[in-house]
């Protein structure tokens, strides 16, 4: 499996997880930029909840090597709500 199709299978895992991928960079740490579904005034937690759930998935399920995790939260193109790391 190629680098770009272990970040299109973590991209899929993520929307399947209701997250809305705008950029995902898969070295490491991996990056990642995501639209939110609550544009509020700080980024919602059960968004990086749910981010982070999904790699632990795929990490217990041998599917992915886990790597530092920098993501930025963006509430429109150019928008950026905020950042996290774990």
């Amino acid at each position: 499996m190629t680098g770009d199709e272990r970040t299109s299978d973590v991209e899929s895992a993520l929307r399947s997880y209701g997250v809305n991928v705008e950029r995902i960079d898969g070295g490491d740490p991996l990056n990642l930029t995501y639209m939110t579904a609550f544009p509020g005034r700080e980024v919602h937690r059960g968004e990086i909840g749910r981010t982070l759930n999904s790699l632990i998935d795929r990490a217990e399920a041998d599917a992915w090597e886990p790597v530092t995790v920098e993501a930025t939260v963006i509430r429109s193109p150019g928008d950026v709500l905020g950042a996290w790391r774990a």
